[in-house]
């Protein structure tokens, strides 16, 4: 795993950017996973439950920080829904990021 510029969590509420109904389905929708909490193969794990829910995965790795108190799913603008979608598989909270370039994928997991 190599370690990606994720930056943190600007706002613990959720934002409106983008629809709140998915546009992608899940098999379309790409889900970047980062290790938020440092154990190894933490990323791995998590994608794994991720894929088995019918999600594309695309870049695991580690987050640039090992101190996520809870896994957190962020998004590019435009894929609210998706991520919301996210968030209610696995059961955890959205919080948006302004970043654009996630490798190509729409949606990140951060576990913590």
């Amino acid at each position: 795993d190599r370690s990606l510029g994720v930056p943190a969590p600007v706002a613990a509420k959720k934002p409106r950017i983008g629809p709140s109904v998915p546009r992608l389905s899940r098999s379309d929708t790409a889900v970047m996973v980062l290790n938020g909490n440092g154990i190894p193969g933490a990323a791995h794990e998590a994608a794994a439950r991720v894929r088995a829910r019918g999600y594309a995965i695309g870049e695991v790795g580690n987050a640039n920080r090992t101190d996520f108190m809870r896994p957190v799913v962020m998004y590019r603008p435009k894929f609210r829904g998706e991520a919301m979608r996210l968030a209610r598989d696995l059961r955890i909270k959205i919080v948006g990021m302004g970043v654009r370039d996630l490798m190509g994928a729409h949606l990140v997991l951060v576990v913590a």
